[in-house]
Formats: structure tokens, sequence, C-alpha cells
């Protein structure tokens, strides 16, 4: 069988080494955060090289074997004996309803926490441990950076940041209605708090008006909760829309195994750079219109296939095999360039899916204990001598938004704003010789390799300064209201794992780029287009 799987995808590859040829382009130009992920894209055509000269390595013939006998499936049509929740096998649902179960006391007993003032208070404590954690990681790390001073601003200041930082708890939602209300709380504790207060304790100039412009800015996300929701969704049947998904989702995989099977590799934390090193230099080698499907497909596939293919069979709308193809999916785009990415966008569509039990009544809780949790784990097991790559990854989560940001503030205060012209269509002169992730990171990290990427509050700053956060926030806003019509009938618990794989891309980029390359227009067409729910019998009812 193993051999069967071997040729199959040896016989892809060789398919997609002729589409390839007719495919190639050069002169095209791509975005800046495309460039920053996957590297520049040629300008000139290259010699083709062999995609099976060496045959397909072990890894490939692993994963690929679970994504053939999906691929029969699909095409035999046993995708379209969807199940509803009950009949979905006991040990396979059993297992995260377990999780949930087993969470559902500890969350009940932590009601209080749910109130306006229990969360107040725990974004103050929590805070107050973001400062102290970045305190405590003032110095070299495992990769030896120390990129940031700790200071100590201004009382005034520092008492005006900690309290806007603590504020959005008495308006952040407390009853989960919509699946925007997932971004906003994974938003508040990863992004918001380590932005409006990290920027006042590594700068030496305050920022008064940035800070105030934050709070504001975050508030602009959820006035769409003043607005009815729309119906705007046009489903297809329920046979089409599954074999669309499986299909979509298997030929995006199939092509990634196919150019990149022969140097597929599980990396571990040690190794990741050096297989992203090797990724881009083998996408570079390809004809510029391959480049971007290749890009275009690693972030739709790890961005919005991945979680519905994972969510879909926890919710019972999908057959349990095509959990299967997600997990799969997941692994071909980690082995291809080590994108941790890809394992956080399954992961935490299973941790959405388990913490948004109940009705998603303990969504609040869940948010606010989580980022207390992490770094006390992370310094606990730093001071009993664990590996240091652990407090790295915490600080790369949870502290790095916050000091990054306050760079981008830093430095285009008194330097000319980019007005978003490192993307062509813009038509602007851009003012720099390097993205703007480039120039930061050379600037302050002293490293012009160093991409040092920031959330809305400081990529869209070094755009068009305070006016730039406040218009792509409005954006934003809009955005995610147009998710919440797009799933405004489909089962609350699934649509907020949906989104999982756009949390990164929003914590760490500017939002455009999420909606020009991340992959929430389809997410959004996917959502559009998807049966409400699914009966035994395999047709749609109403939810």
């Amino acid at each position: 069988m193993d051999w069967e799987r071997a040729w199959n995808c040896s016989a892809t590859a060789r398919l997609l080494t002729r589409a390839r040829s007719d495919n190639e382009s050069d002169g095209i130009e791509t975005s800046s955060m495309m460039e920053r992920t996957f590297g520049a894209p040629p300008r000139e055509s290259v010699s083709e090289t062999s995609l099976t000269e060496s045959g397909v390595g072990r890894v490939a013939v692993t994963i690929a074997g679970p994504l053939v006998s999906a691929w029969r499936h699909s095409l035999t049509g046993d995708v379209l004996t969807a199940r509803s929740p009950a009949d979905i096998e006991p040990s396979f649902r059993g297992a995260v309803d377990g999780v949930a179960s087993t969470l559902r006391p500890v969350a009940t007993r932590l009601n209080a926490v749910r109130s306006r003032l229990g969360l107040f208070v725990l974004a103050l404590g929590y805070t107050l441990l973001v400062l102290g954690v970045t305190w405590y990681m003032d110095q070299p790390l495992y990769d030896g950076a120390a990129p940031y001073t700790f200071t100590i601003p201004h009382p005034g200041l520092a008492l005006v940041v900690i309290g806007l930082a603590s504020l959005p708890t008495l308006w952040l939602p407390l009853e989960y209605r919509r699946p925007s209300q997932v971004v906003l709380w994974w938003l508040y504790p990863v992004a918001y708090i380590p932005v409006i207060t990290l920027h006042a304790f590594v700068l030496s100039e305050p920022h008064l008006p940035f800070a105030l412009v934050v709070a504001g800015s975050f508030f602009t996300l959820r006035l769409s909760y003043y607005l009815p929701l729309v119906n705007v969704r046009e489903h297809l049947s329920q046979p089409v829309f599954y074999r669309l998904l499986v299909l979509g989702s298997l030929t995006l995989a199939g092509l990634l195994l196919a150019v990149f099977g022969r140097s597929l590799s599980l990396a571990g934390l040690s190794e990741i750079y050096d297989v992203r090193a090797s990724f881009r230099a083998t996408l570079q080698s390809f004809g510029a219109v391959f480049y971007r499907v290749i890009a275009y497909g690693i972030t739709w596939l790890e961005n919005v296939f991945v979680p519905m293919l994972i969510a879909g069979p926890l919710a019972g709308l999908m057959p349990t095999w095509v959990i299967g193809i997600g997990v799969s999916a997941m692994l071909v785009v980690y082995a291809v360039g080590a994108f941790k990415s890809a394992l956080f966008a399954g992961v935490m569509g299973v941790g959405l899916y388990i913490a948004l039990h109940d009705d998603g009544d303990h969504l609040p809780t869940y948010a606010m204990l989580a980022g207390p949790a992490v770094l006390t784990g992370l310094i606990t097991l730093d001071r009993l001598g664990a590996p240091p790559q652990l407090l790295g990854q915490g600080r790369r989560l949870l502290i790095i938004p916050g000091y990054v940001t306050a760079f981008h503030v830093d430095y285009f205060s008194t330097n000319p704003h980019t007005w978003w012209a490192a993307r062509t269509w813009i038509g602007l002169s851009y003012p720099y010789d390097a993205p703007v992730a480039n120039i930061i990171g050379k600037v302050y990290f002293g490293r012009p390799e160093q991409v040092a990427n920031a959330p809305l509050w400081g990529s869209d700053y070094a755009a068009a300064g305070l006016g730039g956060v406040l218009f792509v926030a409005v954006l934003l806003a809009l955005a995610l209201y147009l998710l919440d019509c797009a799933a405004a009938d489909l089962p609350k618990r699934f649509a907020g794992a949906a989104v999982a794989g756009m949390l990164t891309g929003l914590a760490y980029s500017s939002p455009i780029n999420v909606f020009l390359l991340g992959g929430f227009g389809v997410l959004v067409s996917l959502l559009v287009l998807m049966p409400p729910s699914i009966s035994a019998s395999g047709t749609t009812r109403p939810h």
C-alpha cells in the first residue's frame, strides 16, 4: 500500500511539473507579507528541476496515505454521508467532550470571573504579570537577543496605560453569540494588553496619544454589535459543498506533496529556521505565477481548510474520517516549510471547540485565564531549568506584539510613513529599500534579515500614523461584521472554532495582510456557501 501511495504522489508530481512549466511568468509584483513569509518571488524564469528524480520521501508516504484514501472516498461519494452529532463515534467525540466535561465544573466555580468587576480585576492582574515577565525577560534568551531595555515611565503615564489595558473588560461581550467575539477575546490578552502597556515601559519618550488611539480603535471593533445580522447566506446543497471542501483541501495538499515531497521534514524547534530557509530557496526557483499558487495554497490550507476540516467532524457536520484530512493537511504544511502557524491552527481549532462548550458561556473566563497560566507556567519551567526555547516561545507569543509595536511607533514618529505603498497596486512611491518589518529588525535588533512584524497598532501606524490605525480598525470591524453575517445560522460552536486560522495573522500582522493573503475572504465565502446543518439522512435542515 505504501508503494501505491508513493506512486500516486509521484504521478501527481509529474503532472504538476508539466503544468508548472506552462504557468511560469516573470515580472509579477507580490505583496510585502508574501515576500516576508515565503521570500521574494523570482523575476525571471529558471530551468526546471525534476521533482521525481529521488522519489517521494518517507514523510511524504506517511502523510500521503490518508490523503490518497480520502481522495478515493470523496470521488466515490462517501463524503456525502455526513451524520448527525449523535452518530459520531463515541471514542472520537467522547474524547473531546470528556475534556469539556472536565473543565465545566472548574469554569462554573469561576463564574464570578465572568462579572465585569471580576474580569476587570483579572485583566489588571494579567497586565501587571505581563510587565513583570517583560522585566524578567530583559536579558538575552536562547537566540542571544535582548532587543529592549525595560524602563520605568512617569507614574502618571504608567497608571494611565495600565488602566486603559483593563478598560475593555467593561464593554467586551460576555455572552457568546457571534464568531467575531472569539477574535476579540483572543486579541485582548494576546495583542491589546501588551501593545497598550509595553510601549510606555520600553520607550524613553511618552506616547500618550498613541495609547488613547489604541484604546479607541479596539472599542471600534465592537461597534458592529449594535447592528442586526443580515442574512447573506446562499448555501449550496450538502453534497456539492462538502465535495468542494474536501476536494479543494486534497488538491492543495497534493500540490504541496508533489512539489516538496522529496524535502519534507517534521522539524524540531532548533531546526525550524533551517527548514524554512531551504523551503524559501526551493520556492524562489519557480516562476512568479507558480510562486503565487504555492504561497496562497499554503496560507489557505492552514488558515481556512484545516480548522474547518477539524471543527466540522467535532460538530457532527461532516463524517469522522474528514478530520484525518485536516490533520494530514496540517502536517503537510508544517513538513513543507516548518510553519508553526499550521500546527497552531489545528490545535487551536480543537481548543476553541472545547472552550465554547455550554454555548460559549465560559469564553471570557478561559480567555482571561489562559494568558496568566501560560506565562506563569513558562517562568516556573524556566526557573526549574527547562530549555530556554520554551521561554522564548512565550516571549514570542505574548510579549513581542507589545515591544515590536513600540519600535514601530518610535521609528515612524520621526521617519516618513509608507502609506501602504509597499503594495504596488497602491500606485505610490515606496520610500524605503526594504519592507517595514526588516527595517525594524535592522534598526532595533541589529539584524537586517530579522522579520519584526507587528499587529494593527504597529504595522498600520507605520503606514499612516494614528489615522492609519483608526482607518484599518474600521475596516476590520466591517470585516468581522461580514464574518458574523456569513455564519449567522451555522452552529455557533463550529463557527467559533473555524476562525482559528485567522488568529495569528490578526495578532501579529496587519489585518490588511489577513484580508489579502491570509484567506479571510475564502473563509467568509465558504461559510456563506456552507449548509446550516446536516440531518442523519444527509439532507440539510434549518438550524
